[in-house]
């Protein structure tokens, strides 16, 4: 009987709905028997296991086993998918990253008519500034913003939204008429609700960690100084990544 450990190293909810088909893939094609998520996995958020794994019926549990060990391709992929993709090259699945979900959503009718706005991240979002914020604040001026930093609350004239934990927060996107968000973990979520929304990243933001459902725009051009800001965001969010404990 073949067993397969799958270590989320990225703590984040996109990382982990990002792994979140593998389970089901590896079963029915027949590559292992058993799946099982380490014990080791990071998240950010102790809510996202229940969330994403506990009710998955293909997930045997938790091991705490050494993770399947992995060959990474070459050249290498960014991030995550450098991991993601070398599990699902290994075992010759070639499909598109659709994350996958199997726990019951609360749907809130109050946010049946409403639009949002979310520029949250932490992590790479390509080069990516608050001017970029302000611009598309004004794009989508009419939208109501969630749960914004105290840096742009001036450009807001009161259109604001805070939820107080992430199950609020999941009900609010789930419900929603629209969603504009740039390429984090809501952009993912909503790929798995299999709902379609706006989705702004800035230049070299890598392809393979955005999802083809959702209209996906690069704001600022590509330029010498935005090129030059991706060289430092990108460094930035590694040495984030180096000495956070749940990157």
């Amino acid at each position: 009987m073949r067993s397969i450990v799958i270590n989320v190293e990225y703590g984040g909810l996109g990382d982990h709905l990002f792994h979140s088909p593998l389970p089901r893939l590896l079963k029915e094609r027949k590559l292992a028997e058993r799946v099982f998520i380490s014990s080791e996995s990071a998240y950010r958020n102790a809510k996202y296991f229940d969330f994403i794994w506990r009710n998955n019926p293909y997930l045997d549990g938790v091991s705490d086993a050494p993770a399947t060990p992995i060959v990474y391709p070459k050249p290498k992929i960014n991030k995550i998918m450098n991991k993601i993709a070398s599990m699902y090259e290994m075992h010759g699945i070639d499909v598109e990253l659709v994350p996958e979900l199997y726990t019951k959503i609360d749907y809130n009718a109050k946010y049946a008519d409403m639009d949002f706005v979310d520029l949250n991240y932490i992590s790479f979002v390509g080069a990516f500034t608050i001017l970029d914020k302000i611009k598309i604040l004004k794009k989508y001026k009419n939208y109501y913003v969630l749960n914004p930093d105290y840096s742009i609350l001036p450009f807001l004239g009161g259109r604001v939204v805070y939820t107080s934990s992430f199950n609020e927060y999941v009900s609010l996107i789930y419900s929603c008429r629209n969603l504009v968000c740039l390429t984090s973990g809501g952009a993912t979520l909503m790929a798995a609700f299999k709902k379609p929304v706006t989705v702004f990243f800035g230049y070299g933001h890598p392809e393979t960690n955005r999802h083809s459902m959702h209209q996906n725009i690069m704001i600022g051009g590509g330029g010498f100084f935005r090129k030059q800001l991706c060289r430092v965001l990108f460094k930035r969010n590694q040495l984030r990544i180096r000495f956070s404990k749940n990157k």
